[in-house]
């Protein structure tokens, strides 16, 4: 009899610590920048704020260019294009690479905060409540470092203040790590990781495996909110991040907001269309013009 219940006693401490070491992953739409608020202080730790991390989508979660020339729909309607009609691409001269014309167009383009009060949300969380911040985009270092800067100074938004452990910046070395196509270059430099097309979720896993050891903390980021508007990402987060063997805790907010501009409309596509002389499109396409005669 005390054999038996030393095995239930046994049987029950063991099923408690594989639950408490299970990972506890969730997914959930927000339609407002301002609902990440809910979700950080129902999980902040006070005492270790370095425990819970924030890594932000940047093009249409923070920043948008949105319905201009330069965005997202604007590129996602020019790689369509390059299936569909290559002629317009190649009038342009765009067939070859699409990416790193896109990467020096939006050096010059405005991009605007997603909402009135990003900024300071974004401020709140990572100065105010010490919990690290960064962003993690899908652009490459190479062909969009510049653009992506000029972007986030211009709107005042800086991740090099609590970034996750070591982020790469001026007085530290820089590791390029080509993607797994082969085809760009992935880095983590001042508070941005550059992700350069790569499965975000497994990026964000490889990140924090790399930083922990680097800070010799086991516990940074043990909860992770994942915030970002293509729900293709958010949903390959929250599955790499199912069973981890880190035990990471994860959040994955789907942030809705700007869904209307996935899908190009019959306004934006008159307004890119080359074939109009007035359309923004076509002055763009006389600017290229003139710069190489």
């Amino acid at each position: 009899m005390k054999n038996y219940k030393l095995l239930i006693s046994l049987t029950s401490l063991i099923g408690a610590s594989f639950a408490a070491s299970t990972p506890q992953v969730e997914q959930h739409d927000i339609a407002k920048f301002s609902d990440i608020l809910n979700y950080v202080n129902q999980h902040q730790t006070k005492q270790d704020p370095d425990q819970l991390c924030l890594i932000y989508d940047m093009d249409n979660t923070i920043l948008s260019a949105e319905p201009n020339v330069g965005g997202d729909s604007w590129m996602a309607w020019n790689s369509k294009l390059s299936t569909d009609n290559p002629n317009k691409i190649t009038n342009w001269n765009l067939s070859e690479d699409l990416h790193g014309f896109e990467g020096a167009l939006r050096f010059f383009i405005k991009y605007y905060p997603t909402e009135s009060d990003t900024l300071a949300i974004i401020n709140q969380i990572k100065d105010t409540q010490q919990h690290p911040s960064i962003v993690m985009t899908a652009r490459s270092y190479e062909r969009y470092f510049a653009a992506t800067e000029n972007q986030l100074n211009t709107n005042k938004m800086n991740f090099k203040t609590n970034p996750i452990g070591v982020s790469g910046s001026k007085n530290q070395p820089l590791t390029l790590i080509p993607n797994n196509d082969f085809t760009a270059y992935k880095a983590y430099f001042n508070g941005v990781y550059y992700s350069a097309d790569d499965n975000k979720g497994y990026e964000i896993l490889y990140l924090l495996a790399q930083q922990r050891k680097l800070s010799r903390n086991s516990n940074l980021c043990k909860t992770t909110i994942f915030v970002d508007n293509s729900a293709t990402n958010t949903q390959n987060v929250y599955q790499a991040f199912l069973n981890n063997k880190q035990g990471v805790n994860l959040i994955a907010l789907h942030y809705t907001a700007y869904d209307n501009y996935l899908t190009p409309n019959a306004k934006t596509l008159a307004t890119w269309s080359v074939a109009e002389s007035s359309s923004q499109g076509q002055n763009l396409f006389n600017l290229i013009q003139q710069l190489n005669p």
